[in-house]
């Protein structure tokens, strides 16, 4: 139904979907690939708010020598694909099939993917080494393995969103984000139907292109695969998938996360190098914390929403998840920026209009907006050289390149009745120290109604998502079931709902939408939804003051600090029999997407290790002294750094500077067990 038609191209291209058949090969015989770069076991992140004068100059600034900072925890490792691509060294073939034999390899153990597209990721790969040959130039993202969460729409390769409901749905056309990763940052709009840019068609584009002597249009990230996820993104383990459940590459006894947590799996298990995920309430940060990798949720509006699936509209952003800080600024410049076919995508703010950052005012220039999405194409836009000048000085001997910053650590996270698990509270702390060290001035910072933010949420995510949800009845996409197709006889345009939406919907999703149909119901909109609103705005209010400077009556944070989720990972099954448990784990994240602010989570440490430390600080002898550690380790638990409206570049810039002062040799050479 996709195949040879759908992809203009040879019938020998398939997409697996590796639900049904989860050992289905793509790749060609794996004995003589040798292994991808290694990625570092550990990343971090942190928070700067950007001003517009900063982000300019940070986009302006000339490209820094990567021998500089290559010995620096963090480094990049799509810069060094991408390099070793552009100089020759291995061609895009030879590296999109090494990623996809690490792919095979781990998938039987972590159950990331619902669909491979290897032998379309290995055609794309053959036009982009065509491309080069010819002189086409490469990009910071050319050749580097990506993958999408599958709620966000690939043109011609099917997109479930975790649902029975959309088992069959082939889309017509591309996200946005997901066009704007695979051309390196470097295709301005998003990935309409009519453009010729979907995934599916992109191998005959580029082909034609190389044969043409021109540069290929879509230089940037190889798909390999569309990622698991929670049914809509409804959940926080991706148990709620109706396909399968993904599991922790530290322990596959754990979960990842959810509901990003297909696309956090796949990067802690070395079987992509970068991710597109979506959260609503946490869906990148917590499954970022679960893995121990690095996630960005940015400012609302700063990454289009086109394409996405939607679950509600009002709190959905799109957000990367990497390996390491470097990695995500270099993808988060490369889907960031206004979108015409988004109304509520922003092109202003911090950015200031740098590459990946265009401004929305139609009076921009058609070449300064070229000179910025070529920028970003080189890896030079604002995140990324924020990113880059920070490292650039701490490899240079700047012990403390966060003098001057304010961070503040939120004392409802942390406090003894907060339900925080003590090693998880004290990688935290262990993480201000570091911050401290590195000239930051971190202080407790009292936010009242931060744990009011939860139930907020609930009531307004459940209401939007029963109104966003209407859309799957059966009639127009997806899965249709008439009344009568299991009772014998004919049925009405109702029951035709009740039958689809009863067997394509899975029991979390019902659980919201009736919660959300009460809330909105005549009688007690204004005793649910309506308060939950007042609820939001002040939670809004209270962050955003907290982070205004000191000069306009704010707290002049530089960023707010808390743990990314209460607890390390859940074991399996732990919560899917007390809903109200697993969304209780939502606390810490659910307050950013209510104010619309951006906000990173890196893991700071083992929680094992930390809480051995703050045993021996305190004099006791430490659980389980002279005893062996259960084999394996809870993943690393992640910190979150909450940062000012459109502040991604200095926010990710501050976080640069944590993970490089976290040594990875710290970690006793612990590693995710599906990446080893």
């Amino acid at each position: 139904m996709l195949r040879g038609a759908a992809l203009g191209c040879s019938s020998r291209i398939t997409i697996s979907n590796s639900h049904n058949a989860a050992s289905a090969s793509t790749t060609p015989a794996r004995a003589a690939a040798p292994p991808p770069p290694p990625l570092p076991t550990m990343r971090r992140r942190a928070l700067h708010a950007a001003t517009a004068a900063a982000g300019t100059a940070a986009a302006a600034a000339a490209p820094l020598p990567p021998a500089a900072t290559a010995a620096l925890p963090g480094a990049s490792v799509a810069r060094q694909i991408s390099r070793q691509i552009a100089d020759r060294e291995k061609s895009a073939v030879q590296v999109t099939t090494e990623w996809l034999a690490r792919l095979q390899d781990a998938e039987p153990r972590v159950q990331a993917f619902l669909a491979v597209t290897g032998e379309l990721a290995l055609v794309r790969a053959a036009a982009v080494d065509a491309a080069l040959s010819r002189g086409a130039a490469a990009g910071a993202l050319t050749g580097v393995p990506v993958a999408f969460k599958d709620n966000l729409c690939t043109r011609g390769v099917p997109t479930t969103a975790g649902s029975r409901v959309l088992e069959s749905y082939l889309p017509p056309y591309d996200a946005t984000a997901v066009a704007r990763l695979l051309s390196g940052g470097a295709c301005a709009d998003g990935g309409g139907g009519g453009g010729g840019s979907g995934v599916a068609a992109a191998a005959t584009a580029a082909a034609r292109a190389a044969a043409a002597g021109a540069s290929s249009p879509l230089m940037g990230g190889i798909m390999l695969g569309k990622l698991n996820l929670d049914e809509f993104g409804m959940g926080s383990t991706t148990e709620n998938s109706a396909y399968k459940a993904t599991r922790n590459p530290w322990d596959p006894s754990r979960v990842p996360g959810g509901s990003s947590g297909g696309s956090a799996a796949a990067v802690a298990a070395r079987q992509v190098v970068l991710a597109l995920g979506s959260d609503t309430g946490g869906s990148i940060r917590q499954p970022a914390s679960f893995c121990g990798v690095v996630g960005v949720k940015p400012t609302y509006g700063r990454v289009s929403r086109y394409g996405l699936v939607a679950y509600a509209s009002s709190l959905d952003t799109v957000g990367p998840l990497a390996p390491t800080v470097e990695d995500a600024a270099l993808a988060l410049d490369a889907i960031a920026g206004a979108d015409a076919r988004d109304a509520t995508s922003a092109g202003g703010g911090g950015g200031g209009g740098g590459g990946g950052f265009p401004p929305s005012s139609s009076s921009s220039s058609s070449s300064s907006a070229a000179a910025a999405a070529a920028a970003v194409f080189r890896g030079e836009g604002p995140c990324a050289s924020a990113v880059a000048a920070t490292r650039a000085r701490m490899a240079a001997g700047d012990a403390r390149p966060l003098a001057g910053k304010r961070v503040a650590l939120v004392r409802e996270t942390l406090g003894a009745g907060g339900g925080v698990d003590p090693r998880v509270a004290a990688c935290v702390r262990a993480a201000a120290r570091r911050l401290e060290d590195l000239g930051a001035e971190v202080t407790e910072v009292s936010l009242p109604t931060f744990a009011a933010g939860l139930p907020a949420y609930y009531v307004l995510a459940v209401a939007e998502a029963s109104s966003n949800l209407s859309r799957f009845d059966g009639v127009r996409y997806g899965l249709r079931r008439e009344a009568g197709a299991s009772g014998g006889g004919g049925g009405d345009l109702r029951a035709m709902y009740g039958a689809t939406r009863g067997e394509g919907l899975g029991a979390e999703v019902k659980r919201r939408v009736l919660m959300g149909t009460y809330a909105l119901s005549a009688g007690y909109v204004d005793a649910y939804y309506a308060r939950a609103q007042r609820v939001r705005e002040r939670v809004r209010a209270e962050m955003a003051a907290a982070l205004a400077p000191v000069a306009v009556g704010g707290g002049g944070f530089d960023a707010l600090a808390t743990p990314a989720a209460p607890t390390p990972a859940y074991r399996l099954g732990d919560k899917l029999s007390d809903p109200l448990a697993m969304w209780a784990g939502d606390v810490m994240t659910v307050g950013v997407n209510l104010s619309g602010l951006p906000a990173v989570v890196l893991p700071v440490g083992f929680a094992d290790e930390a809480a051995a430390a703050a045993a021996a600080v305190g004099g006791g002898g430490g659980a389980g002294e002279g005893s062996a550690p259960p084999p394996p380790p809870p993943p690393p638990p992640g910190l979150q750094l909450i940062g000012r409206a459109f502040g991604e570049p200095e926010m990710l810039a501050l976080a640069a500077a944590l993970e490089a002062s976290l040594d990875v040799a710290g970690t006793g050479g612990r590693a995710p067990l599906a990446a080893t």
